[in-house]
């Protein structure tokens, strides 16, 4: 099933105060307007005390350009969520929880509050180039960041990283836990893509051949 609302005419609003749930194979959500929790011209407005719910099957696809796409309300992701412009979660003590897949494609995620990625879920990452927040995508968490499940790794842009680059994807105010996958980690060259952890972050450095990585702080 695939429910459309029109938000396309001047100062269009589509409100959520409740639930917003996406569950059934085909069912999307695509934020490409201004959408802000103050509403505007062609917004999507989700209130202090609501939740968007993308189930298994549903996809979530957040691409605005330039515009920063903003949901002040908690996200439970149990399918597919595509970020290509930058998006906030701002509700103050909310959550973005990950059974799904996030994939950072070009836009920022800035979460203010917690990360959870479950078991099933996974984080994908591209890589374009040195410079975070530009040339690769970051997941930014103000309060706890808990981490398993998958990280899949992609080069775009015919980007060939060099011994040592690193790229920090994840920061958070605390991270636990590891990723139990992680793929994509080959890279021209032989080198390899090895994740790292620290206390409040996660990142890929790169190694050479006769390189390796003693041990992967968790």
């Amino acid at each position: 099933m695939i429910v459309t609302a029109d938000v396309s005419g001047n100062g269009a609003v589509f409100t959520n105060t409740g639930t917003l749930e996406f569950a059934a194979p085909g069912t999307v959500l695509g934020m490409s307007g201004p959408a802000q929790p103050s509403g505007g011209v062609g917004a999507l407005v989700f209130s202090a005390c609501g939740l968007v719910r993308n189930g298994a099957g549903g996809a979530i696809k957040v691409g605005a350009g330039a515009v920063t796409t903003t949901i002040s309300a908690a996200l439970e992701n149990g399918g597919v969520m595509t970020v290509t412009s930058p998006l906030v979660l701002d509700k103050a003590g909310g959550a973005l929880t990950n059974a799904g897949s996030l994939a950072l494609a070009g836009g920022n995620v800035d979460v203010f509050g917690d990360y959870a990625q479950s078991g099933p879920g996974a984080l994908n990452v591209a890589i374009g180039g040195t410079t975070p927040r530009t040339q690769y995508y970051v997941l930014s968490v103000s309060g706890t960041a808990s981490l398993t499940g998958a990280l899949n790794l992609s080069l775009i842009n015919g980007f060939a990283p060099a011994n040592g680059n690193t790229f920090t994807f994840l920061n958070a105010g605390t991270r636990s836990g590891a990723f139990s996958a992680v793929t994509g980690t080959s890279a021209p060259g032989g080198k390899l893509l090895a994740a790292t952890y620290g206390a409040t972050f996660a990142r890929i450095v790169t190694l050479g051949q006769s390189l390796f990585l003693p041990m992967i702080r968790r």
